[in-house]
């Protein structure tokens, strides 16, 4: 008659089994996902691996431990796994050279106050500057940032609701599970920008440049290309038609020779 196990090796053959499924899971993400979010059910999960035990503790200690993993949010019996772009993308820089968290939120706030006396030439005024920079889970709602810098960064899990960005450069910028309800980019530069997984929702980007710009898995209901340059956009698993694209070009010399695409001026610019 064969010994039964111990609970102790009980335990660790489970968590065994729980690292391949983990594992099995991360490579279906970065095979399959061009978003690079994935959601498990712990339901399923347990029922796969033929176990009652409790395995949301134990699920998040393995995602912890994984370099694919940027971060998880749980969220009653699932969890939400957002890769690192870099697993996903491959034009996704992840070393940016400076990174901003909710961490900085005192430094984010006086950067912000710093940038509308710049847009009205008050003294101690300066431009908002993220540049070549990672910005993750920052609340910009309601913040005017208009003609300030979001350049060549990766903004991930940020929110812009209602926030006014007017004349801003986007350009071959990535914006990761961001959340644009209501904001307004008129004039903006968005050459090479991308959009995945965000939500557009009545967003305003009237006479802006989306050349070679890229939508990928994004809410655009009732959101605004109106005047707009669309010349070699990319819109996947999203839907244009929801969007007002009245007086749309799809060449940008002819859009810069209707005048559509001439500059705005905002501030010390």
């Amino acid at each position: 008659m064969k010994n039964r196990k111990s609970t102790e090796q009980i335990l660790q053959d489970f968590e065994e089994k729980v690292k391949q499924k983990v594992d099995e899971i991360i490579k279906q993400a970065i095979e399959e996902n061009e978003n690079g979010i994935q959601t498990i059910d712990f339901s399923d999960f347990a029922e796969e691996l033929d176990n009652e035990l409790n395995i949301t503790e134990l699920v998040s200690d393995v995602l912890s431990s994984r370099d694919e993993v940027f971060q998880y949010e749980e969220n009653r019996n699932e969890i939400t796994l957002i890769l690192k772009p870099q697993y996903y993308d491959s034009d996704v820089n992840f070393d940016c050279e400076r990174k901003f968290s909710d961490e900085d939120y005192t430094d984010m706030e006086i950067m912000c106050a710093k940038h509308v006396l710049w847009i009205y030439d008050a003294d101690d005024g300066d431009r908002a500057d993220f540049s070549n920079a990672m910005v993750t889970n920052i609340n910009f709602n309601d913040k005017n940032l208009c003609g300030a810098d979001l350049s060549n960064a990766l903004f991930i899990n940020c929110t812009f609701k209602n926030a006014s960005l007017c004349d801003v450069d986007f350009s071959n910028s990535k914006f990761i599970n961001c959340n644009f309800t209501d904001m307004v980019a008129e004039g903006s530069y968005q050459l090479n920008t991308k959009y995945i997984n965000c939500d557009l929702t009545n967003a305003y980007f009237n006479a802006s440049n989306f050349k070679n710009a890229e939508i990928r898995n994004s809410e655009l209901e009732r959101s605004s290309f109106m005047n707009c340059c669309l010349e070699n956009i990319v819109v996947k698993g999203s839907n244009l038609n929801r969007a007002n694209t009245v007086n749309v070009s799809y060449d940008e010399m002819e859009w810069n020779e209707d005048g559509a695409g001439q500059e705005m001026t905002i501030g010390g610019m």
